[in-house]
């Protein structure tokens, strides 16, 4: 015997409603972008001098601004550099995040394996909360390496205090173009968001005229008669 039902079915729930484009706030288009900065505090002769770079390059970007909104964290090392950038980013209150970090080779294969489990990392939490990050971590064979790419020569880096090292900050620091980089993301993708309601026609800067295919020069096809006539063979 059937048996039938004495509660009502529990209705259908509604299909989760997709995010909508995230808008950008009315008077907020101008400010400066809040943005982590984590960095590791393994390599810390190299890994100071990074920072020092992201930080110049914040300021300068933004000089003059009263409402800069840069944080920073340390990581123990380059490792846990991904959950530091997963956490900053759930808070939902940065627009981007810029990782630095320093591994060295040694006289195994470890700097490989951890240099690709920092990338894919981060990537994956870019991806994740659709929030753009650039990766400052250094994969050098040496500290010289390291050194040079922290914008000083061996012979001028200073472990104490990297301020002193003045503009050379600038010159090779990767602390710094990593900065830049996502400073220069972070324009583009408000640019985007702010063209969202606008045509298509009015999104293009340079206006493009069409595209005209000369017509392809062929030799006329000669007819099997014509060619009897003048003795050709095929």
């Amino acid at each position: 015997m059937r048996q039938r039902l004495t509660t009502k079915p529990a209705p259908a729930k509604p299909a989760p409603a997709k995010p909508a484009p995230r808008a950008m706030p009315s008077g907020q288009a101008d400010r400066p972008p809040a943005v982590a900065v984590i960095v590791s505090r393994y390599n810390a002769t190299v890994t100071d001098l990074l920072l020092a770079g992201a930080l110049a390059a914040y300021a300068e970007a933004y000089a003059g601004s009263d409402h800069l909104a840069c944080d920073v964290y340390h990581a123990p090392g380059s490792f846990e550099l991904v959950a530091l950038t997963d956490a900053a980013l759930a808070t939902g209150r940065y627009d981007g995040t810029v990782a630095l970090g320093c591994i060295i080779k040694g006289e195994t294969e470890h700097d490989q394996y951890l240099a690709h489990a920092v990338t894919q990392g981060l990537v994956a939490a870019a991806i994740k909360h659709t929030r753009p990050t650039t990766n400052g971590v250094l994969t050098v064979l040496d500290q010289s390496q390291a050194l040079a790419r922290a914008g000083v020569s061996p012979k001028r880096a200073r472990t104490d205090r990297p301020k002193h090292l003045g503009n050379q900050l600038h010159i090779g620091n990767k602390g710094h173009e990593a900065m830049t980089a996502l400073l220069d993301t972070l324009q583009q993708t408000r640019a985007m968001m702010n063209a969202t309601n606008q045509p298509a026609s009015a999104l293009s800067t340079h206006a493009r005229p069409p595209l005209v295919r000369p017509p392809l020069a062929r030799p006329p096809l000669a007819r099997p008669d014509k060619l009897a006539r003048s003795g050709a063979r095929a």
